[in-house]
């Protein structure tokens, strides 16, 4: 008596003959649990599917995706937007881990993106986030068809709502900007995008003078002692017994070793690159053709909590200290932190932290302030 076929789902050997394909392929089916099959064929082991999605963020189309999934590109994108649409919203998730309650420097920027929605005839549509300075960490976004006072009405009522206070803002000169900040936040400071470049070149000046390096380092130190989290230096006194200025003043040669390293890499700051890496993305390859939100909402919460070519994400330099949360974690709403803490990694983390505090363009020597000022609108 031939063996009965065993059902590769359930494994149970209720199967019966249930026609054929239209290449002539025998098909079966389970009577337990009612799945079908076309006999022989293999099955496929996909991987999972926020990896797919990391893939795709990474710049993959979804054609290029094919081989690695498995599967057809209109499934493919089928299964990334639903993925998607599911994932928790961002300024939910890092409300829930618990956000610094106070920011000296925030970034206010815009962006224009393509975006082909069926409830709209418009294509045109634009990014507004707000990103704090020294982590380039995004606290909040709103998304609209133009840039508009709406949208940053929005934006920046949204961070007064959730009790963030801030000190100072930058952003280009803009009249909608400028109104929202005076509206929500009337204590606070407004400075152009015009300190970013006069803050670079004083960087320049410095590391070409041998004599006044050593204000690279105060300058560092100047602005740490402004933040409001200080769980860097926690882990510095509990690891050597020391603070974050002694540390990064003993790391002198390697500190200016780093700086030199990010000004021959890029002439763009941190938050540049934040934005460099959204055009790239969102247009580089194809118009988003769907309701945008739940994409950039995912690629928001990707970038933020992948790691850099320095082996640290933003989420960490916004904690202020190397954590294992993952883009899985975000996908499973999973918002317990694990600090990642080696002896090794302290001293890299201490060194990128101090060359991303030196670049905030507010905190400057003596000999500039009186520029800078001018610069105040």
């Amino acid at each position: 008596m031939k063996d009965r076929p065993i059902c590769i789902f359930c494994k149970k050997d209720e199967v019966i003959k249930f026609g054929k394909t239209k290449s002539g392929s025998k098909r079966l089916k389970c009577k337990n649990c009612n799945k079908t099959w076309v006999d022989d064929k293999v099955l496929i082991e996909r991987p999972d599917k926020h990896l797919l999605v990391e893939k795709y963020y990474e710049g993959d189309s979804v054609r290029k995706l094919v081989p690695f999934y498995h599967s057809s590109p209109q499934k493919i994108n089928k299964t990334i937007r639903t993925f998607l649409s599911e994932a928790p919203n961002w300024l939910d998730y890092i409300d829930n881990i618990g956000l610094n309650k106070t920011h000296n420097v925030v970034y206010l920027i815009g962006q224009n993106f393509s975006c082909n929605c069926d409830h709209d005839d418009c294509n045109n549509n634009y990014l507004a986030i707000a990103v704090d300075a020294v982590s380039s960490f995004i606290l909040s976004y709103e998304i609209s068809i133009s840039n508009t006072d709406d949208v940053w009405d929005k934006l920046i009522s949204n961070l007064s709502e959730r009790d963030i206070q801030i000190e100072s803002f930058i952003s280009k000169i803009d009249e909608n900007i400028s109104s929202s900040i005076s509206k929500f936040y009337p204590e606070s400071k407004q400075f152009t995008n015009v300190l970013k470049a006069s803050r670079q070149k004083e960087i320049n000046c410095y590391l070409n003078k041998l004599p006044i390096k050593n204000r690279l380092i105060n300058d560092a130190i100047k602005m740490y002692d402004l933040l409001d989290n200080k769980s860097l230096e926690h882990y510095l006194n509990k690891l050597h017994k020391t603070s974050f200025g002694e540390y990064i003043t003993d790391l002198r040669e390697d500190f200016f070793t780093e700086i030199e390293k990010r000004c021959e890499q890029t002439k763009e700051s941190y938050n540049d690159v934040l934005v460099s890496d959204f055009k790239d993305r969102f247009e580089k390859f194809h118009m988003v053709k769907c309701e945008p939100t739940p994409l950039i909402n995912g690629w928001i919460a990707y970038n933020m909590l992948k790691k850099l070519e320095c082996g640290f994400s933003r989420f960490d330099y916004y904690k202020q200290i190397p954590n294992k949360l993952t883009f899985k974690d975000f996908s499973d709403n999973n918002i317990k932190i694990k600090n990642n803490i080696k002896d090794i990694d302290i001293k890299r983390f201490s060194l990128e932290m101090g060359t991303r505090l030196i670049q905030i363009p507010i905190i400057s020597s003596q000999c500039n302030k009186r520029i800078i000022n001018n610069f105040v609108y």
